[in-house]
């Protein structure tokens, strides 16, 4: 009985401690029509994770023509590699690759006052290729993490996005 709760607690360190640097929370920026995406990284090792950010917006924009609403979702998925900056406690840097596929609604169309609907395609999705740096600082006192980085996107018909963003994460 005692060997079955030692290896039971055994366990039981070895599963918590690989979950302990999983984080959770919201990536804020990040460029073309997203202001906010929830964001969720898994440790994989202790140089390796991955991230997946799921953001949803609406804006109109100026086509030269009128003005297009549209709206949509995009999931990015990351690879990333995570290594520490030694002159600095507490900091770590990374950069990765991965994919994304979205979705973009495009509800109506004005032009001078005059509203057309379904002069545009309804949808279309979105496919990417995004690349990402940046670095993060990982709070002492309470189980959160911040980071700042930036992620460059190739995505469907050469469509290139760029943006700085700012990450606030709860360290599960």
């Amino acid at each position: 009985m005692k060997k079955i709760l030692t290896l039971l607690i055994v366990l039981f360190t070895i599963t918590t401690s690989s979950f302990a640097q999983n984080t959770i929370g919201l990536r804020l920026g990040g460029g073309s029509q997203f202001g906010a995406e929830a964001s969720y990284q898994h440790v994989l090792g202790s140089k390796n994770r991955l991230e997946l950010d799921l953001g949803i917006f609406s804006s109109s924009y100026n086509n030269g023509n009128g003005t297009v609403n549209v709206s949509g979702f995009k999931l990015t998925g990351l690879y990333q590699w995570i290594l520490p900056v030694p002159e600095l406690k507490g900091f770590k840097w990374y950069f990765g690759a991965g994919i994304s596929v979205g979705n973009n609604s495009y509800s109506y169309y004005k032009y001078k006052h005059v509203e057309y609907r379904n002069t545009m395609p309804s949808s279309e999705m979105y496919f990417g290729i995004p690349l990402n740096i940046g670095i993060e600082y990982h709070l002492t006192q309470v189980p959160f993490n911040i980071s700042l980085d930036y992620r460059p996107e190739i995505g469907t018909n050469f469509h290139i996005n760029n943006g700085i963003a700012l990450g606030i994460r709860y360290i599960l």
